[in-house]
């Protein structure tokens, strides 16, 4: 483990409330990723053992308690959930008050919940300016087209509403990192770090792609505030607001 996190010792939950320790290990050991520091990725010890929650899904979660509040909504809220984390996923099937619509684009060889959709965020099978909220927690850097993606998340979502946008982040290259060539998975394994991924971004590289779709764009470290939920101090929640 080579990123900033809070420590573990004392670790609690804050979607599960669970206390074990040490935490199980997730994500992949790619020599790029720890040469970049690639903030986001890497091989850690960060998954939850009860809600299996890792350090990304955490901190989506702080953010959506204590900073957009979404306990407190009153109102009806559309929210899409791309490729959802179950951690999450269970959270927002109990709010009533909440409707809840979990996309993926599906894979063979991999299960999905009988809740999720199958989608392609390249093309939202949704009305303009339908969404609230839109969550995509590290999704972007797998798709090939990412700026058409970001147009259909701009589309769909209301004026007013906010895009939580996360994807990995290294600040040691110059700019977005990424290739017109059609990689094998070694190869985007061994450029990347994972064998979906089809680039590294820069944050404001990442920040620019989005400007560009018409989003306002904000970044908020808060990982620092939350020293017992072993968050990655050093990972940006991306806010893109219509």
């Amino acid at each position: 483990m080579y990123q900033s996190h809070s420590d573990n010792r004392g670790f609690i939950c804050p979607i599960c409330g669970d206390k074990k320790t040490p935490l199980l290990p997730v994500g992949s050991e790619f020599p790029v990723l720890k040469e970049l520091h690639v903030i986001g990725a890497g091989n850690r010890e960060q998954k939850c053992h009860n809600c299996f929650s890792t350090d990304r899904d955490r901190l989506v979660y702080v953010y959506l308690r204590d900073f957009y509040q979404l306990f407190e909504k009153t109102e009806r809220l559309r929210l899409l959930h791309v490729a959802p984390e179950s951690c999450l996923a269970n959270v927002f099937l109990n709010l009533s008050y909440i409707e809840y619509h979990p996309i993926d684009s599906f894979e063979h060889g991999y299960d999905y919940a009988s809740f999720i959709r199958n989608m392609n965020l390249l093309k939202l099978e949704y009305a303009d300016n339908y969404f609230d909220l839109i969550i995509c927690n590290h999704v972007l850097q797998d798709i090939n087209e990412d700026v058409q993606a970001m147009k259909e998340i701009f589309r769909a979502l209301r004026k007013g509403g906010q895009a939580i946008l996360q994807i990995p982040i290294s600040e040691l290259i110059p700019d977005i990192m990424e290739s017109d060539e059609i990689l094998s998975e070694s190869e985007c394994e061994k450029r990347y770090g994972q064998r979906f991924h089809k680039r590294i971004y820069t944050s404001a590289g990442f920040m620019e792609r989005l400007y560009s779709v018409g989003f306002n764009v904000s970044k908020l470290k808060i990982g620092y505030l939350y020293p017992h939920y072993s968050l990655n101090n050093e990972e940006y929640i991306f806010l893109a607001n219509k």
